[in-house]
């Protein structure tokens, strides 16, 4: 059966393969066709819904459209979003390194000072390389055009600029001879103009009209957009985007960037695409890799966007709208919820560990009413996931109504019994709501005041770092609870558990349904790799690791060939990277590998978090498997529970490793595991009140 079972997966994985090869054994040329991307930067996609401008109207209702982020995690300034169009991935710039010498009009251009962005992508966290969409474009002798009306200052010479810094016919023009020069071009033509700043800079959504400035660069545009429609071929594509939004005075402000694309095989509908996974919402790292894809150009290892796609749906554009506004709200509340939720939770659990190690008999005398605490904080995550498919738009109410469902669920779950049971509820209860939402379409988690930000970090593979570290924790605690209530641990049963916990975590978080987030499925499957191990006898364990080893490959190559199988504009990076090995050979994995790693360790050195990480990560290790006396007859009563406990530990340190945000993943694992811990120190202390 086992060898069965082996070669199943062997031919799964060849008929995912066998397509791919075919399908990159013969790519059509670029022929004649021309890409047309007009650029306002600056606007919103309120503004370009805007009635006074009709053309804008005629085109987004045939048009593909969706929103992308602005900016990256890392960013430092919002120019930096012109050289991530350029380089398929995020990137680092300022606006005073885009300084170009143009001579003569119509002559070859070049910024000057490239070399500073490209300094500060080696330097940065995701080793981008500036200008890879300009050279990929000229190697394949691609023209490439940048027209410019009035926007002298803007970064829009990145975004057609090689490697080298080379920018080819630069013009400066007026709004009347666009047509002239855009009817003699070929190629990839770019058309940018940049708004005025807005008179409103408070809030957003607007809900009024933008004032007369933008208003009559909106029109101008609006104007040139249906000229270029009108005149456009069947070959051509022609695209609407807005790199940047305005600079809002309030620092937590911030809008999505609209995108739109017309021709070529987008239709009225929503655009997609496999760096998220959310129809809709697309990352700005997918500009470049949609544009070599148009030109019937095959993608690069160095870049991490994937093609765009369009997705039929009867409302795009309403159904934007709604995104739009929510998206934008959640944004605001993120930063100022964030601080007063981990402000107060960190003060709690900072009280707690003094009262339980401290003055361990005022913490016995108390018990009860710090074991209910603890189960406030254990239910917190999940009232804060459950609450963010409302529309509470102020902090302070949104905290108040978390704490009210976090007590509502933590009564519950008391009712059901003491430690372990209570937590173990919670636990299984917030693994269940995160599963059923990633099943829906992550409706809720799209919108999660704790988890992915979309308007800045864009790329959002299914679950995200946040919501699969609950999902990990959450589940190995769950099975480590269940198993000590089950009684006495037979040889199979913890074998028979965890194997089908491994699987189904590698599965439902390395699946192309939460984006194949490869990371953190690794995380996943290690975390219960380590529970399996650690519940095995030890004679067991030799034999085990081989076991669980071969059970992990299978359910990788059952993976992979699913991924494979998926048309290339829907696969993952998994997927592309597979297929860039195949084509390019194995010298790719060792990059991507050492380019994740770099991001990781850079990350984790610059993150506030490192300096909490390696205590946490240490204490959920060491003390449920070499526990001081107080604790051990209590770890001893629920040996399966410190299990979970110490993996969930091993499971943090490797996420931290394995991911390019490794850090926040780490710390997302061991979150539920330290308030865990907590709780087990209140059961010892609550039994040996004097030591």
């Amino acid at each position: 059966m086992r060898w069965s079972i082996f070669h199943l997966s062997l031919a799964l994985a060849a008929i995912g393969v066998l397509p791919t090869l075919s399908a990159s054994a013969a790519v059509p040329s670029p022929g004649n066709k021309t890409a047309i991307v007009l650029v306002l930067d600056g606007a919103t996609w309120q503004e370009l819904r805007s009635p006074q401008l009709p053309n804008m109207s005629r085109f987004l209702q045939t048009a593909a459209v969706g929103l992308m982020n602005t900016k990256g995690p890392q960013d430092r300034d919002p120019a930096s979003v012109w050289v991530t169009l350029g380089a398929g991935r995020g990137a680092e710039a300022q606006v005073k390194q885009a300084r170009v010498d143009s001579p003569n009009m119509g002559a070859p251009a070049e910024i000057t000072n490239f070399a500073d962005i490209v300094r500060a992508n080696e330097r940065g966290f995701t080793q981008a390389k500036p200008g890879l969409l300009g050279e990929t474009l000229a190697s394949s002798a691609i023209e490439r055009t940048l027209i410019r009306i009035g926007t002298s200052s803007d970064m829009s010479p990145v975004l057609v600029a090689d490697m080298a810094g080379n920018v080819p016919r630069l013009l400066d023009v007026s709004p009347g001879e666009v047509m002239r020069i855009v009817s003699e071009a070929r190629g990839f033509i770019v058309i940018s103009l940049a708004l005025p700043q807005p008179a409103y800079q408070e809030s957003y959504p607007s809900y009024f009209d933008p004032d007369e400035g933008r208003m009559n660069t909106l029109t101008q545009a609006d104007a040139l957009l249906g000229e270029i429609w009108d005149s456009a071929g069947g070959d051509t594509l022609v695209g609407l985007i807005s790199p940047s939004c305005p600079r809002f005075v309030n620092q937590y402000v911030r809008a999505f960037a609209p995108i739109a694309i017309r021709g070529a095989g987008f239709s009225s509908g929503l655009l997609e695409s496999s760096s998220t996974h959310r129809t809709g919402l697309v990352a700005n790292s997918d500009f470049a890799p949609t544009v070599l894809t148009f030109f019937s150009i095959g993608g690069s290892v160095e870049m991490t966007g994937r093609p765009l796609y369009a997705q039929a749906s009867p409302t795009p554009l309403e159904t934007l709208d709604a995104l739009d506004r929510q998206t934008a709200v959640a944004h605001r509340l993120r930063e100022e919820f964030t601080r007063l939720f981990i402000a107060i939770a960190g003060a709690v659990l900072f009280l707690l560990v003094v009262l339980l190690f401290a003055v361990p008999k005022a913490a016995g005398r108390a018990a009860n009413l710090l074991a209910a605490v603890i189960l406030l904080l254990t239910a917190s995550p999940l009232a804060v996931f459950l609450l963010s498919a409302t529309s509470l738009d102020s902090a302070v109410v949104y905290l108040m109504a978390v704490l009210l469902v976090a007590g509502m669920i933590a009564a519950v779950a008391s009712r059901m019994g003491r430690f372990p049971n209570a937590f173990g509820i919670i636990c299984l209860a917030t693994a269940a709501a995160v599963w059923a939402d990633l099943l829906a379409g992550s409706p809720i988690m799209r919108r999660s005041l704790l988890g992915f930000d979309p308007i800045i970090s864009g790329r959002f593979y299914g679950l995200g770092n946040h919501e699969a570290g609950l999902l990990i924790s959450a589940t190995i605690l769950s099975a480590g609870i269940l198993l000590d209530s089950a009684g006495a641990i037979t040889r199979r049963s913890p074998r028979a558990a965890i194997t089908f916990l491994l699987i189904l975590m590698v599965f439902s978080i390395g699946s192309s349904l939460a984006g194949a987030n490869w990371g953190q499925g690794l995380s996943a499957a290690l975390t219960a790799l380590a529970l399996w191990l650690l519940l095995s006898p030890i004679f067991l364990r030799r034999k085990s690791l081989p076991v669980a080893a071969a059970l992990f490959v299978l359910a990788a190559l059952i993976l992979i060939a699913t991924e494979l199988a998926l048309p290339s504009a829907r696969q993952s990076h998994l997927g592309d990277s597979l297929r860039l090995t195949l084509t390019e050979g194995s010298a790719v994995i060792p990059a991507i590998i050492k380019r994740k790693l770099i991001m990781a360790v850079r990350f984790s050195t610059y993150s506030p978090f490192l300096a909490l990480a390696v205590p946490v990560f240490a204490g959920l290790i060491v003390l449920p498997l070499r526990p001081p006396r107080r604790l051990r007859e209590v770890v001893d009563r629920y040996p399966s529970f410190a299990a979970a406990l110490a993996a969930c530990g091993m499971g943090g340190v490797a996420a931290s490793l394995l991911n390019d945000s490794g850090i926040v993943a780490g710390i997302a694992i061991t979150c539920l595991p330290m308030i865990g811990l907590i709780h087990l120190s209140l059961e010892a202390t609550r039994e040996n009140p004097g030591h």
